[in-house]
């Protein structure tokens, strides 16, 4: 079951300390509500960059529950378009109280899920 595959690696992601490598001068932005897409080639350090943003939040006082971030290459994740509504019931079954519209999602490798 999807919907419980995605409970333990939210959990796993919520518990882990968050290591970003080397820190990237860039930044992404924080304050549009527009998705925003980061490309690049192989190793060019656009996890880093991810998690460094991550961390950002975490400083700016975002409470890590109302942040998602998921590696779609897990090779525990079903490479199945319908992993999204299973990330979402899991994440609202794990903290029915959060606002799902303050929350913020990286998806790292997300070319991985077809569709």
């Amino acid at each position: 079951m999807t919907v419980e595959l995605f409970k333990i690696i939210l959990s796993e992601f919520w518990e882990e300390p968050l290591e970003t490598g080397t820190i990237r001068e860039l930044r992404l932005p924080l304050d549009n509500k527009s998705i925003t897409t980061v490309i690049g080639g192989r190793r060019t350090g656009k996890t880093t960059l991810l998690k460094q943003t991550i961390n950002e939040l975490i400083g700016d006082g975002i409470p890590k529950e109302y942040i998602v971030y998921i590696n779609f290459e897990d090779e525990r994740i079903p490479r199945e378009s319908h992993v999204f509504n299973d990330l979402l019931q899991a994440q609202a079954e794990l903290y029915s109280e959060i606002d799902t519209i303050k929350c913020w999602y990286f998806f790292d490798e997300i070319h991985e899920i077809p569709g």
